[in-house]
């Protein structure tokens, strides 16, 4: 799923979700040991079956996007029709399309706004003080600015 070229020098993802769409949680992996552990030290907070966050609120491609070129890349985003010809544009393309449908219908990967602030809400009493790292915070952090 990476960016392709564009004639105006650019690179763009094409994909079949709008880049409005607030259905991305990304931020940074190792935060989730943290998140993991305090569950298992503090069971009576957690409780049994506990949905807990696993990353940064919901935010867009686009936002991902803008956040990027301020840092100095230069990428987009294009819409494609999700299709028969998307579909079948590799392997993978059809569950790829159904996992995007699935994050805009339900709201985010976590559902619906309340049962994302249910998940936070959870984790904050597990870590009072926990504060994930943002996408823009972790890009930064990661993604090298070719020139």
């Amino acid at each position: 799923m990476a960016p392709y070229p564009q004639e105006d020098g650019s690179k763009a993802w094409m994909l079949p979700i709008s880049a409005n769409a607030k259905v991305v949680n990304a931020g940074d992996i190792n935060e989730m040991g943290a998140v993991v552990a305090a569950a298992f030290a503090k069971p009576e907070l957690s409780g049994s079956g506990a949905r807990l966050a696993a990353g940064h609120k919901a935010t867009s491609f686009g936002q991902m996007v803008e956040a990027l070129n301020e840092q100095g890349h230069n990428f987009g985003w294009i819409q494609v029709p999700g299709d028969e010809k998307w579909d079948a544009a590799f392997p993978g393309a059809l569950e790829i399309r159904e996992m995007f449908d699935f994050w805009v219908m339900a709201g985010s990967y976590y559902g619906s706004e309340e049962a994302e602030a249910a998940y936070f809400e959870a984790t904050k009493k597990l870590l009072p003080d926990f504060k994930f790292t943002t996408f823009a915070e972790w890009a930064e952090k990661h993604m090298t600015v070719w020139e």
